[in-house]
């Protein structure tokens, strides 16, 4: 019993779910891998096993667990929020002909997305708004997307979850194979200034903009619109709040190590599929293949439009 409890302790649960799924990430079918996204079926699969095989005495300690592991998603989500937006930030140009390309190509694909959702919406009625919107966000690959809806759906956000796992990994699939067909290739070049790191004091810039970038969001994300009555949530706020910072940061030259970013990101996302994949484990023990087609029709919808 002393070694289940230990077993079923959150950290050790964490740092197991977290090893599970990144071999299933490495995991290869023709080049093709999911990657960091294996945390989140390691962590759906270790729920729905922890649920269906525990004790019945220990059923407290699983009530436990969600808690925790829900503040470790939500740890997870403002780490990699705010790193998206300092990259974003920083990588803002002014005049660029290409970000506003990019930007254009990336409304037409999202919005794509959006309206074949609303679509299946009035086809199947049998499926519900958090489902659907967790397969909207799975197909298009959108974690701080999720994040949002898991904030919006407080008391139905495993079927969100849930969704989303169905769609993600047809939608990984096909974007890789979009990417490869269109001959989008990035490269980092190590002389890149972005690429360096500026230290002042021994402390990381990086560590730094981070955390103002969420704890300001947190205030702002709190804050209610008065004339529409509702608040932008932790999410959007982190996401607008790093933006500017981003923007502020590279105006004043401080440097950042994209590398150092990108530790940041992986563990945010990390922590993130790994608890709220654990949460939706332990409440969720179905899987619906109509939901991963609905997922596969939007992932194609979203790439048509943008081929």
């Amino acid at each position: 019993m002393d070694y289940l409890s230990i077993f079923l302790s959150p950290f050790s649960l964490l740092f197991l779910i977290i090893i599970l799924g990144f071999f299933i990430g490495k995991i290869r079918v023709k080049q093709i891998s999911i990657g960091i996204a294996g945390v989140l079926f390691a962590a759906i699969l270790t729920g729905y096993l922890i649920n269906r095989f525990i004790l019945f005495e220990c059923r407290d300690s699983i009530a436990e667990l969600r808690g925790t592991m829900k503040i470790f998603s939500t740890l997870g989500t403002s780490l990699f929020v705010s790193v998206i937006g300092l990259q974003t930030g920083f990588s803002i140009k002014e005049k660029s002909t290409s970000s506003l390309i990019a930007l254009s190509v990336g409304i037409v694909m999202s919005m794509s997305g959006v309206m074949t959702m609303l679509l299946i919406s009035v086809i199947d009625k049998s499926m519900t708004t958090p489902s659907l919107l967790g397969v909207l966000c799975g197909a298009l690959t959108s974690t701080p997307g999720l994040s949002s809806v898991c904030e919006l759906m407080k008391t139905d956000n495993e079927n969100a979850v849930w969704g989303y796992g169905c769609a993600y990994l047809f939608g990984v699939i096909l974007t890789v194979i979009f990417a490869q067909f269109s001959s989008i290739h990035t490269k980092e070049e190590s002389s890149d200034k972005s690429n360096s790191t500026y230290v002042k004091g021994k402390i990381f810039p990086e560590l730094i903009l981070i955390c103002v970038s969420v704890l300001i969001g947190t205030i702002l994300g709190v804050i209610r619109i008065t004339f529409i009555d509702i608040s932008l949530g932790n999410t959007t706020g982190i996401l607008f709040t790093s933006l500017f910072v981003g923007v502020l940061a590279s105006k004043a030259k401080i440097l950042v190590s994209n590398q150092v970013l990108k530790v940041f990101k992986i563990v945010g996302l990390a922590l993130f599929f790994a608890g709220t994949g654990f949460y939706t484990g332990t409440q969720i023990d179905r899987f619906d293949i109509k939901t991963t087609i609905y997922g596969i029709i939007i992932s194609l919808t979203a790439i048509t439009c943008g081929l």
